[in-house]
């Protein structure tokens, strides 16, 4: 067999193989495609979801947080995003929609967390700090369902 057959043979087989190929994996079409997205955006939909529904009485975002810091703004963490899901549910919303609005609480503490934090401790204590401190964090921490030691009464003789 000379060089311009085995050529001419190589190619065939190529053409052949390429032409089947496809047909033999499945070709995947436009609708099932668009169901895969819808899937996977519904799957999305849930998580997002679930990171600021309530087990119990407790918000999903503040399982296992506690208030131990002060916070200013620059702070970030998961107590951040605990406090903005607490003061979004306690009626101290941080905006309506976009970034800190109900079920799009970060976990950074700027200047429009810090605002509606100063708000909550007028109407509280009726003064604000540049910070949450320690009697702010003592409301936080009500609002998380901790409960609260309650004092044995002595008996009186």
């Amino acid at each position: 067999m000379n060089i311009k057959q085995t050529i001419i043979k190589a190619t065939v087989v190529l053409t052949a193989v390429a032409m089947i190929a496809p047909v033999s994996v499945g070709a995947v079409t436009i609708e099932e495609l668009q169901a895969q997205i819808n899937a996977l955006l519904a799957q999305l939909s849930a998580l997002q979801t679930s990171s600021t529904t309530t087990t119990g009485s407790t918000p999903a975002a503040c399982v296992g947080v506690s208030f131990t810091r002060n916070l200013t703004v620059g702070s970030t963490g998961s107590d951040v995003k605990c406090m903005q899901v607490l003061m979004n549910s306690h009626g101290y919303p941080l905006a309506t929609t976009g970034a800190g609005s109900p079920g799009n609480e970060t976990s950074y503490f700027g200047p429009l967390t810090l605002k509606v934090v100063q708000k909550l401790q007028d109407a509280m204590y009726g003064y604000h700090a540049n910070q949450v401190g320690p009697s702010t964090r003592a409301t936080l921490t009500s609002w998380l369902g901790s409960p609260t030691p309650t004092p044995t009464p002595t008996p009186t003789p």
